[in-house]
């Protein structure tokens, strides 16, 4: 029973009390990095996510596997008050690691069921050739090109959605409006969108704003990631040979209300936000980016980083905490 105790007052601790400690500095660091960016794009990078999603999803990740490091034989000897003899692990720390890694799990699966809605319809015509033959023709769409859909009735005009293996639907209407050039333009900035999984990232945020009571002071800034990620994608294909006027073209011809959720699109950022990036493809167009390099998966190198250190440095603050609630509750146990 009191094993169960500290599992459900422990996760509690973490979400009520550590997740937002970690929020501020967080927080703080966003807007600095902000205020010091060199540009829109700048801010819209795996470095820039982590800080977002780190509170919420780097502080359960680090919980999780240090109440698995104290599950391990001894590993609870000088954190918890109950006698573990021999090889026997702590019940209560395995109890609060299921119990964080359950209400994170659940955060998520619970999210990543909205990714699953109603397919449009899909087209197989000489519009859908027309589509594979502008991937086969260029490079850095060659290996998008068997993700690439035409489809029939869908909200946005051109969007990147999965989360595991993304694809790219182009409705219809967008590519009867769309020259060769600007549709190749929006197709490779469809494509880093992918390469980046960028739909996984939308759903990432708004799971580790469901379990962070700070998640408000985050908002703005993932709004303002958002809006950077397009600036940055829009950037990397004009360094991959989109025409930045093209692109422009595209973006203005895609603009449509925003569509299901976890879908990164072309033009669904409102008018604000395009003419911003029009006016950065206006300036490519003057003068040209530099080379794009594909960008480190940071968020994930981070997470598994933060599950690996209770294991290689030891999980203090997990042993004060433990110690702590185990004291509480022989305390009350006296009353």
């Amino acid at each position: 029973m009191k094993e169960l105790a500290f599992a459900a007052l422990g996760a509690a601790a973490v979400f009520l009390a550590v997740v937002p400690l970690v929020t501020l500095p967080a927080k703080a660091l966003l807007v600095l990095r902000r205020r010091r960016g060199a540009s829109l794009p700048a801010f819209g990078t795996g470095a820039t996510f982590l800080l977002i999603v780190g509170p919420a999803l780097g502080a359960a990740t680090w919980f999780v596997s240090a109440g698995l490091h104290q599950f391990e034989p001894g590993g609870a000897v000088a954190a918890c008050l109950a006698e573990h003899l021999g090889d026997e692990g702590c019940v209560g720390a395995l109890a609060f690691a299921l119990c964080v890694a359950t209400l994170t799990l659940t955060a998520v699966v619970q999210r990543a069921a909205r990714a699953f809605v109603a397919a449009p319809t899909v087209v197989e015509d000489e519009r859908a050739e027309r589509l594979r033959g502008l991937c086969a023709a260029h490079p850095r769409l060659r290996p998008l090109a068997r993700r690439v859909r035409l489809v029939k009735g869908c909200r946005d005009a051109i969007r990147t959605c999965g989360l595991l293996r993304p694809r790219v639907e182009v409705d219809t209407d967008l590519l009867a409006r769309l020259d060769d050039a600007a549709l190749t333009a929006a197709l490779l900035h469809e494509a880093v969108h992918a390469e980046g999984r960028d739909p996984l990232r939308h759903l990432l945020a708004s799971a580790s704003f469901a379990l962070n009571p700070l998640a408000f002071l985050l908002r703005p800034e993932l709004r303002r990631w958002l809006l950077s990620r397009e600036a940055a994608c829009d950037r990397a294909a004009v360094a991959m040979g989109a025409d930045p006027l093209s692109l422009a073209e595209a973006i203005v011809a895609a603009a449509r209300p925003g569509g299901p959720s976890y879908a990164s699109r072309l033009g669904g950022d409102g008018p604000s936000a395009i003419e911003v990036r029009v006016r950065l493809l206006l300036d490519y167009s003057q003068h040209p980016p530099g080379a794009h390099a594909r960008e480190w998966p940071l968020a994930a190198l981070g997470l598994v980083a933060l599950s690996a250190m209770p294991h290689a440095l030891g999980a203090g603050l997990l042993d004060v905490l433990h110690l702590g609630i185990d004291a509480a509750l022989s305390t009350l146990a006296r009353l």
